[in-house]
């Protein structure tokens, strides 16, 4: 079967939700999988759903990000109803990939800085998620580990503003059409208050406690449980359980009054950015992460016994076996790559000052947006560079290796 006046093939279904059903697709003429969401609705779609789908199918396909995947394609009023082409993710939902087995805090607090990346990528096209949570991002294999990518904006909830009663998993309030999952759902969103970018801080707030213990800090069971313990009770500290650095920013996304969370997803990156390295200083060897080789770095004090950080080390090495086999961690270019996700492109070039790390280096440059530097490295060593790049970098910077033969 062929969609959207034959130029999608429809191969599989995916999976189906109370609005919409997935199906694995074909782009006939770039040949590629993609993923087309086919939204069911109640009754004829009106002119003004119709109208404000495609505004904001139009922004989210604006917004291009590594940690965000994109709209595609969409039809709003076609022969197969209202479809969405999705790029396509190969992976499993980071939901399911959690399923009660926490993850060791260096390695969720990477993967939370890629989603607080997507975030603010999100945020600063104008737009809301609305329905942050576990289930909606994908966790997949990449060049350098595990990857995130944040999917499903609720677009098909414009067209279905039926409160829907479930196990607490999904519903939507007709109270202005504000979709909201009663596990992830903000205090604010569960008293019919418009939703901004810092209900998505919270809903960020309940799948960072979700990663990193294997459980949600509310667990209903009923709607009502969850609106009570969302406006009413306090969360289970992680305090003791992961470092406090990274308790303290949980703690704060998930504050019952919305001004006192991190206002959006810069908020958070700026927030992560220098949790990251502590955090990781706490669970790499101090031959990887000392003070000689990060004076800038340095904790005030250490907190933890070395037994268990030895076992969480071994676990970081299985689960980020990129990063530990292909780009070792005492060498100085992975100990760049690790300032640089820690947002230190400073001290990251410092630490190249005497290496040869094209595509490091290249990265750091763009960075610290010192382009004619960049520009210059291109020119001299663009194959070096690009052979140094995953291809989410070599997309970010633009470069290719016909590029480089030009």
């Amino acid at each position: 079967m062929t969609v959207l006046g034959g130029r999608y093939r429809v191969l599989k279904p995916l999976g189906s939700g109370g609005s919409a059903e997935v199906y694995l697709a074909e782009q006939l003429s770039l040949n590629r999988k993609v993923a087309l969401k086919v939204i069911t609705r109640k009754g004829p779609a009106q002119p003004e759903a119709q109208a404000r789908f495609k505004r904001e199918a139009l922004i989210h396909s604006s917004i291009e990000h590594p940690s965000v995947v994109r709209i595609l394609d969409f039809e709003t009023d076609g022969p197969e109803g209202t479809v969405v082409v999705l790029e396509f993710v190969e992976g499993v939902r980071l939901d399911e990939a959690v399923a009660g087995h926490p993850m060791e805090p260096g390695e969720a607090s990477r993967l939370l800085l890629q989603l607080a990346e997507g975030l603010a990528a999100i945020h600063g096209k104008g737009v809301v998620h609305r329905d942050f949570k576990a289930e909606n991002v994908m966790l997949s294999d990449g060049p350098e580990g595990k990857h995130v990518r944040i999917l499903d904006f609720g677009l098909a909830r414009i067209f279905d503003a039926d409160l829907l009663a479930g196990d607490g998993r999904s519903f939507v309030s007709s109270s202005g059409m504000v979709a909201a999952t009663p596990a992830y759902a903000a205090p604010e969103q569960l008293r019919g208050l418009p939703a901004d970018p810092r209900t998505d801080v919270y809903g960020f707030g309940i799948t960072a406690f979700y990663m990193l213990t294997g459980a949600l800090p509310f667990n209903g069971p009923e709607v009502h449980d969850f609106v009570t313990q969302h406006t009413e009770k306090k969360p289970p500290s992680l305090r003791g359980k992961v470092p406090d650095e990274l308790a303290e920013l949980v703690e704060r996304c998930l504050e019952k009054d919305p001004a006192r969370r991190p206002a959006d997803g810069q908020a958070l990156v700026s927030l992560l950015s220098p949790v990251l390295p502590v955090v990781m200083e706490d669970i790499l060897p101090p031959t990887v992460m000392s003070a000689a080789a990060f004076p800038a770095l340095a904790p005030a004090k250490r907190r933890r016994n070395p037994l268990p950080l030895l076992a969480t080390f071994l676990s970081l090495v299985v689960g980020a076996a990129p990063f530990f086999a292909v780009e070792q961690p005492w060498r100085p270019e992975a100990q760049a790559r690790l300032l640089l996700r820690a947002g230190r492109p400073g001290l990251a070039l410092e630490r190249l000052e005497r290496e040869d790390a094209p595509a490091v280096r290249a990265l750091v440059l763009e960075a610290l947006a010192r382009q004619d530097e960049l520009a210059k490295l291109l020119k001299d060593r663009c194959v070096a560079v690009v052979s140094g790049l995953s291809s989410i970098e070599r997309e970010r910077l633009k470069v290719s290796f016909a590029g480089c033969a030009r």
